[in-house]
């Protein structure tokens, strides 16, 4: 049996998984031996994810650190896809995590607290002897320059599309005084930009957009491709096209805390795998048959800075 405060104590740790621009989809819900994760479409982004795809992923990269805690406190858990349920509101039922007997802890559940993401450019300090069946690891110049390339190129494309990029600037926390900055979204420390740049950034994705895009100074200011080619290596994430989404979500939560392990840090090139064209580009020259799909880009490597603070949600605000 399952009481309040010791699921207090569960999401309070597994809230640390990734999610997309830190949207934090993941809810859970308490039964007598079982914890339910559902999923808040209310918090889906529509520009940037209209089939809901990252948000599923998020809530599998969830619903794997809540396994992870659970069985750090020595209960077995046995996961249930329960998505075929009934929506409450906004609230879609995702998984189950039933207790089976006694557990056995996995070392990477320490990882969930110092994982971090990183923006800005990487240390020196190299990639090697790592390698999953679900991942391509890049680390040749070459390949890492295309991939910047692209990454900039597509990234432009969608922050033309005025949707998009105003759904993008309301995730961001740019403002250290906003309502949400410690909550949820991407905070200007967090994207590794100083108080100016952050509120030149706020002026730039909104009313200066259209002058400074004609000017063609955003291509400038955005591009990234200097910190791509800095990471020590790229991970291409993919899977089967049938796998179910609690089983991505946990391999790719599991991705990042590996190489948290290996005393790294990274950042999600999302725009190449939003976009379908990249990924088929990526797909291709990766050499990816019909029968996998990309998930997603990481760049990795040593950070240059400290984690940045953690913005989650108030725990009881994740329990429904």
């Amino acid at each position: 049996m399952i009481e309040h405060g010791q699921l207090a104590q569960i999401v309070a740790k597994a809230r640390l998984a990734p999610s997309v621009h830190n949207t934090q989809p993941a809810r859970w819900r308490l039964g007598d031996w079982a914890v339910e994760i559902w999923c808040d479409r209310s918090v889906q982004l529509q520009a940037a994810d209209p089939d809901g795809q990252d948000a599923l992923l998020s809530c599998g990269a969830a619903t794997e650190a809540t396994r992870l805690v659970m069985e750090a406190e020595g209960a077995g858990i046995d996961v249930e896809d329960i998505s075929d349920g009934a929506p409450e509101g906004d609230l879609a039922p995702f998984a189950r995590l039933n207790m089976r007997g006694a557990g056995r802890s996995d070392p990477l559940v320490d990882m969930l607290e110092q994982r971090f993401t990183h923006r800005g450019s990487f240390g020196p300090k190299r990639m090697a002897d790592w390698a999953r069946s679900d991942m391509i690891l890049i680390s040749d110049t070459a390949t890492k320059a295309w991939l910047g390339r692209l990454n900039d190129w597509v990234s432009m494309d969608a922050l033309r599309d005025d949707g998009f990029r105003a759904e993008l600037l309301d995730w961001m926390r740019l403002d250290p005084s906003h309502p949400r900055v410690d909550l949820d979204g991407m905070s200007a420390a967090a994207l590794r930009l100083s108080p100016l740049a952050a509120r030149f950034a706020a002026r730039a994705f909104g009313p200066w957009w259209g002058p400074l895009d004609r000017a063609r100074v955003t291509t400038r200011l955005l591009a990234e491709a200097k910190h791509t080619q800095s990471a020590a290596a790229i991970a291409c994430f993919h899977a089967a096209v049938d796998q179910s989404p609690i089983e991505t979500g946990a391999r790719y939560l599991r991705l990042w805390l590996e190489v948290t392990a290996r005393g790294m840090a990274g950042w999600p090139m999302a725009a190449l795998t939003s976009d379908a064209g990249s990924r088929a580009a990526i797909c291709d020259r990766l050499g990816l048959g019909e029968d996998r799909q990309l998930v997603q880009v990481i760049r990795f490597g040593q950070a240059t800075q400290d984690p940045a603070p953690r913005a989650r949600r108030v725990v009881d605000d994740l329990i429904v």
